[in-house]
C-alpha cells in the first residue's frame, strides 16, 4: 500500500493462497480499513474480508473476517468494486457450455450494514463462437448510481452490458444489452477475439469511460515453428530468425463514454496494442491510457518473450504525443497484467524489463 505522501508498506495476507486464489483476483477497499479480495479460477470463487489494523494511522497488519465461498469448479470472477455507500458487488460466470450458446452469471452484492446477498443465476444470450472464455470490467455510473457490468465474450463481436439498481432486497437488474457496442459502431467495434475491458467513472462529466480494443487491427508478424516470417507488415528482420510460432497482431483501443441514459460516444487511440494484453485507463483533466504498443520485432530465437514498449497517453480536446515509460518485462509478461491502474486518479504501476514495478502517477 501506498498513499500519496510517499508513505508505503507491505502487508502480507494471512492464511495460505494457492495458484487457485490468485487467479482473476479482484480486489477493493470498501473503507480505508476493511480489504476485499474476490478470486477462484480451478475451484470454487471465494470472497474475503481482511481488517487492517495499527496503533497509528497506517496499517500496520492484516486479519482475516470472513470468508465466502461462491459457486463451484466452473465458477469464474469477473470483478470486484466499492460502490459510493460502502458496499460492494462483484460479478461471476460459469465456464459451462450450454447447447444455445447462452452464459449463465451471478452477482454478489454487501449491502452497507453487511449482508451478503447473491443474484443468480442470470442468463446472456449467446450464438456462434465460444460461449464461455469471459472479460469483464465492473463500475458504478457517477449520474444515477448504478451498476454497470461490461462482458465481453470471446470471438463474438460484441460487447454486452447489464445494468442494475440497488434495493431493499439487494440488486435487481434492470436491463441486460447483449449488443451494447457491436459492429453498428463501425471502425469502434470490438476487437473480435479477446479484447481487454477497463472502465473507470469521469467524475466531472458524469459519465462512464469503458475501454477496448476496436475492430481496427493490424497483423504485424506470424512466424512458423522454425522463426521463418510466415506474414504479416512487417519486413524480414535481417538478424535471421525470430521466436518460433509468434502471432503478433495489433487493434487500436476505442474509448466509449456513456451517459447515465446508456447513449455513448467514441473516442479513439491511434495507436496499436496487442489486441489481448491488458492496459490502463485513468481520468482527471483528461483522459489517460497507459499501454503496450503493438510493432515489429527484431529478436532472436533465444528470446522468452516480446517485449514491448509501454507508452502513457493523454486526450485534452486531442491527443498528446505519447510519453515512452519503458520497455515491458521480458520473462513474465504473458496474458496476466503487467499494466495496473488507479479508477480514481491518474496513477499507473507497471512492470518493466528490469523485473520491478514502477509507479507512474500525475503529481
Amino acid at each position: 500500500m501506498q498513499d500519496r505522501a510517499g508513505w508505503e508498506s507491505h502487508l502480507r495476507l494471512p492464511g495460505s493462497l494457492g495458484p487457485n486464489d490468485r487467479a482473476h483476483a479482484g480486489y477493493a477497499f470498501a473503507t480505508p480499513h476493511d480489504f476485499w479480495l474476490w478470486s477462484g479460477v480451478l475451484g470454487r470463487t471465494h470472497l474475503r474480508h481482511y481488517h487492517l489494523t495499527g496503533a497509528g494511522a497506517a496499517p500496520e497488519r492484516l486479519s482475516l473476517v470472513s470468508e465466502t465461498a461462491i459457486g463451484d469448479q466452473d465458477t469464474r470472477p469477473g470483478g470486484l468494486i466499492a460502490l459510493a455507500n460502502g458496499g460492494l458487488v462483484g460479478v461471476w460466470h460459469q465456464f459451462t457450455y450450454h447447447e444455445d450458446r447462452h452464459l449463465e452469471v451471478g452477482f454478489i452484492y454487501r449491502d452497507p450494514e453487511g449482508r451478503v446477498t447473491t443474484l443468480a443465476p442470470l442468463r446472456v444470450p449467446g450464438r456462434a463462437g465460444n460461449p464461455v472464455a469471459t472479460r469483464w470490467a465492473l463500475v458504478q455510473h457517477p449520474a444515477d448510481g448504478s451498476i454497470w457490468a461490461f462482458l465481453k465474450r470471446d470471438s463474438y463481436r460484441e460487447i454486452s452490458a447489464i445494468r442494475l439498481e440497488e434495493g431493499p432486497e439487494g440488486l435487481r437488474v434492470e436491463r441486460i444489452e447483449t449488443a451494447f457496442i457491436d459492429r453498428r459502431q463501425g471502425l469502434h467495434a470490438p476487437e473480435a477475439e479477446f479484447p481487454y475491458l477497463a472502465a473507470v467513472p469521469d467524475l466531472e462529466r458524469k459519465l462512464i469511460l469503458l475501454g477496448y480494443q476496436n475492430s481496427q487491427q493490424r497483423i504485424f508478424q506470424i512466424t512458423d515453428g522454425e522463426g521463418s516470417l510466415l506474414g504479416g507488415v512487417c519486413p524480414i528482420p535481417a538478424n535471421g530468425p525470430l521466436k518460433p510460432h509468434i502471432f503478433a497482431k495489433g487493434a487500436q483501443l476505442s474509448i466509449a463514454e456513456i451517459a447515465g441514459d446508456g447513449s455513448a460516444s467514441f473516442v479513439a487511440l491511434p495507436a496499436y496494442t496487442e489486441r489481448v494484453r491488458p492496459f490502463g485507463l485513468a481520468v482527471e483533466e483528461g483522459l489517460w491510457v497507459m499501454f503496450e504498443e503493438a510493432s515489429c520485432h527484431s529478436h532472436g530465437p533465444s528470446s522468452s518473450a516480446i517485449n514491448d514498449e509501454i507508452f502513457l497517453a493523454r486526450r485534452q480536446g486531442s491527443w498528446h504525443p505519447p510519453q515512452r515509460i519503458g520497455r515491458a518485462e521480458t520473462l513474465n509478461n504473458s496474458l496476466a497484467s503487467h499494466i495496473f491502474f488507479n479508477p480514481e486518479w491518474p496513477q499507473f504501476v507497471v512492470r518493466l524489463e528490469n523485473g520491478r514495478l514502477h509507479s507512474i502517477e500525475r503529481r
